[in-house]
């Protein structure tokens, strides 16, 4: 297949030259395109097809179609499930309270959306015209939803055990490629830099830091990316340009924070 998204290939090239498929004939094109994922081979492919199956998807080919909303609602359930007991095994010293606050940076949208991605989880995605056109595969919403119904349907087409083995194994080769700390509480580093910034400098100044981004293209390329200031006072205090302004933002908190950038203004 030519096309780097099963979307692209679907909504460009299937149903253009199959005039009104049936949802069987839909269905049964996309799974043999699509075996497995992730080391997981589905029993009950209907699953697989429900888990990436956006509405934008639903609402352009069939209202027949089932979305993945259902199956995001309980990935979430189960990834709170084994995230928690996780944290508890390796942390029997840490508080609820403590507890809590690296769950929350771990599964939160960001979080999630950069596991999804290092996966490439969004090619396998059905999206309407709209959802292609905007680029909304690298939407962190929408990929990170992706992630969550792709583990509810591992769920069902297996069992809790199974799903966590998965899970687990998948977090695993994440932070060992990445070099990212998830089961640890380094993780509060970056996730917490913000927000404390944001009381700090409510506390000295009454106000809150201001971040402004503008979107660039790196030179010979068609590659997008940001460069984001936080400013302070109407002061610039730093700028850092990545492919996501999220991540930039976080980076300029950090930085302020760690360098004290706030102090004397």
């Amino acid at each position: 297949m030519k096309f780097k998204l099963i979307s692209e290939y679907f909504i460009n090239e299937y149903l253009l030259i199959n005039k009104e498929p049936t949802l069987l004939q839909i269905k049964n094109e996309y799974l043999s395109k699509n075996q497995s994922i992730l080391g997981h081979t589905f029993t009950d492919t209907e699953l697989f097809f429900n888990a990436f199956t956006h509405k934008s998807f639903v609402h352009e080919v069939s209202s027949e179609l089932v979305n993945n909303e259902r199956l995001e609602f309980l990935g979430d359930s189960v990834l709170q499930m084994i995230v928690s007991e996780k944290l508890m095994q390796k942390f029997p010293e840490l508080s609820e309270g403590e507890l809590s606050k690296i769950r929350s940076a771990i599964v939160n949208e960001e979080s999630l959306a950069n596991i999804a991605k290092f996966y490439d989880l969004s090619r396998y995605l059905l999206l309407g015209k709209g959802e292609l056109k905007t680029k909304g595969y690298e939407r962190p919403s929408l990929v990170s939803n992706c992630f969550e119904a792709f583990l509810g349907a591992v769920f069902l087409d297996t069992n809790y055990n199974k799903v966590k083995e998965l899970l687990l194994s998948l977090l695993d080769k994440y932070e060992k490629e990445t070099k990212s700390d998830l089961f640890s509480p380094k993780i509060l580093i970056n996730h917490d830099a913000k927000s404390k910034l944001q009381e700090i400098i409510m506390n000295l100044y009454k106000e809150i830091p201001a971040y402004e981004s503008v979107e660039l293209t790196k030179k010979n390329s068609k590659e997008k990316y940001f460069q984001v200031k936080i400013k302070i006072k109407n002061q610039v205090l730093a700028t850092e340009e990545n492919l996501s302004k999220k991540k930039a933002m976080q980076i300029l908190a950090q930085k302020t924070l760690t360098k004290e950038l706030y102090k004397n203004l």
